[in-house]
C-alpha cells in the first residue's frame, strides 16, 4: 500500500510540474549570467534550424562568442578558454595537457604560452591530487637549492624547507645535510676519502662543472656555453653562474668572474681532516631548531598558499558549471523555438487548407445559385409563352417542348 502510495505522489509531483516556455529559460538564463558577472552587451544574429522556415534570432552575451586555440587550433567558447597575459587564448583541453606535460616530466615548470601561466586563472583545470604535484614542480622551479637528505635521500628544496650555505634541514628525519658534500652535517670541511679523490681527479681532467642548484655533474662535449640542467636551471658553463634570461642573455662572466666551474676546485675547497668534521649534540640541536623555525613559516606559506588556490579551483569549477548549464539552456531555449516555429508552420498550413476548402465551397455554392437562377429565368419564360399562346409547355431537361392540349 505504502509503494502505491509513494508512486501516484511521484506521478502527482511530474504532473503538477509546470512546464519552461521561452520566457522562463530566458529569465533563469539572466540570473546565471549575472551570478557570473557576464557583460549585458548581447550579440544579434541568425540561426538556422534544420527544417526551418525563417531563421531563429538569439541574442547572446559576448562571453558566448568563440574565439580560437593557438594550440589546438580549434574554436571554442570564451568561458571555456583563457587570455593568457601575453593576449592568446588557449582552451581548457590544452591546459590541461600543458599542466600533464609537466607533472610527467615532459617539459619544465612553468606552464607557458609566449609567458607563463597565472596559476589563479589555469588552476582549475587540475584535480586536488594533480594541484599538490604541480605545487611541488612550482617548489622546486623556485628553489635556489636542492639538496637530497643524507638519510632518506628525499629531495629538499630551499623553497619548501630551510636550506642555508651549510646545512639543509629534512623536516621527515629532523636532521642535517651538509650542502657541499651531500653528507651528514659535520663542522670545519669536508672530510675527503678515496671516492672524493678520484672524482677530483676525473673532474680536473675531464674539465666538469656543476649545476648551481642542485649540484648535478655536467660535462659538455660541443655547442653553446648555455647549460639546460634537468632541475631546470641554466647557467653558463664558462662563469657556472645562473642566467637570469630566457633567451640565454643574463651572464655575469665580466662582472663576477669566475665560479669555481670545474668539479675538482669545488669540492678540493671545501674537504679537510676528517678528525676536525665531528659536531657536539648541544650545537647539532641548536641549528636544528633554527632551521625547523624556518621550515614552519614556509609550511604555513606554502598551506596559504594551497588554500588559495583550492578556493580559487572551487570557484573555477562553480563558475563553468554556470555557463555550462547556460549552454544546456539556450539549446533546450533553441529546441523549444523551433518546436513553436514548426506547431506555427503546422497551424498557418492548416488555416490555409481550411481557407481553401471554403473558397471552393463558396465558389460551388455560387455556381449552384447561378444554375437556378438560369432554370428560374427560362422557367419564367416558358410560363410566359405557353400563356400567350394558350397551350401548356413543359421543360424537358435544357430544351423546351411544345406540347399543344385540345380542350
Amino acid at each position: 500500500m505504502a509503494k502505491t502510495d509513494a508512486l501516484d505522489e511521484s506521478s502527482a509531483t511530474s504532473k503538477a510540474k509546470p512546464m519552461k516556455g521561452p520566457e522562463d529559460i530566458q529569465r533563469e538564463i539572466r540570473k546565471l549570467a549575472a551570478s557570473l558577472n557576464w557583460t549585458t552587451e548581447l550579440r544579434t544574429r541568425e540561426k538556422k534550424a534544420k527544417s526551418r522556415q525563417t531563421p531563429i534570432i538569439e541574442s547572446k552575451y559576448s562571453q558566448e562568442e568563440k574565439v580560437n586555440c593557438l594550440v589546438c587550433g580549434d574554436d571554442t567558447f570564451v568561458y571555456e578558454s583563457v587570455s593568457l597575459p601575453c593576449s592568446h587564448h588557449h582552451c581548457h583541453k590544452c591546459i590541461r595537457e600543458n599542466f600533464n606535460q609537466i607533472l610527467e616530466g615532459q617539459t619544465g615548470y612553468p606552464p607557458k604560452c609566449c609567458e607563463p601561466y597565472k596559476l589563479e586563472d589555469t588552476i582549475f583545470a587540475l584535480d586536488d591530487e594533480k594541484l599538490g604535484q604541480l605545487l611541488e614542480a612550482k617548489i622546486r622551479y623556485e628553489s635556489s637549492k636542492l639538496i637530497n637528505c643524507a638519510y632518506c635521500q628525499e629531495e629538499l628544496a630551499d623553497a619548501s624547507t630551510s636550506i642555508t650555505k651549510d646545512a639543509a634541514y629534512c623536516p621527515d628525519c629532523r636532521d642535517l645535510t651538509c650542502v657541499t658534500c651531500g653528507d651528514e652535517m659535520h663542522k670545519g670541511l669536508c672530510p675527503e676519502d678515496d671516492g672524493v679523490k678520484e672524482l677530483i681527479r676525473t673532474a680536473g681532467t675531464r674539465g666538469w662543472t656543476s649545476c648551481p642548484k642542485c649540484n648535478e655533474l655536467v660535462s659538455k662535449n660541443g655547442g653553446c656555453n648555455h647549460i639546460f640542467c634537468r632541475c631546470g636551471t641554466t647557467f653558463c658553463y664558462i662563469c657556472g653562474y645562473t642566467i637570469s634570461g630566457s633567451d640565454g642573455t643574463g651572464c655575469e662572466c665580466g662582472k663576477r668572474g669566475r665560479r669555481p666551474s670545474s668539479v675538482g676546485e669545488s669540492i678540493r675547497s671545501y674537504h679537510g681532516n676528517p678528525e676536525d668534521a665531528i659536531i657536539d649534540k648541544a650545537t647539532r640541536e641548536r641549528i636544528v631548531q633554527s632551521h625547523e623555525q624556518v621550515f614552519a613559516e614556509k609550511e604555513k606559506l606554502l598551506a596559504q598558499e594551497r588554500k588559495s588556490l583550492e578556493t580559487v579551483m572551487a570557484k573555477k569549477k562553480k563558475e563553468l558549471g554556470s555557463a555550462l548549464k547556460i549552454r544546456e539552456l539556450r539549446r533546450e531555449l533553441y529546441e523549444l523555438k523551433v518546436k513553436c516555429e514548426a506547431t506555427k508552420a503546422k497551424a498557418n498550413q492548416h488555416q490555409k487548407r481550411k481557407i481553401t476548402t471554403l473558397t471552393k465551397k463558396k465558389s460551388e455554392a455560387k455556381d449552384i445559385k447561378e444554375e437556378i437562377q438560369k432554370h428560374t429565368s427560362i422557367a419564367t419564360r416558358t410560363r410566359a409563352k405557353a400563356k400567350a399562346s394558350g397551350g401548356t409547355f413543359f421543360r424537358l431537361g435544357n430544351t423546351e417542348d411544345k406540347i399543344e392540349t385540345v380542350e
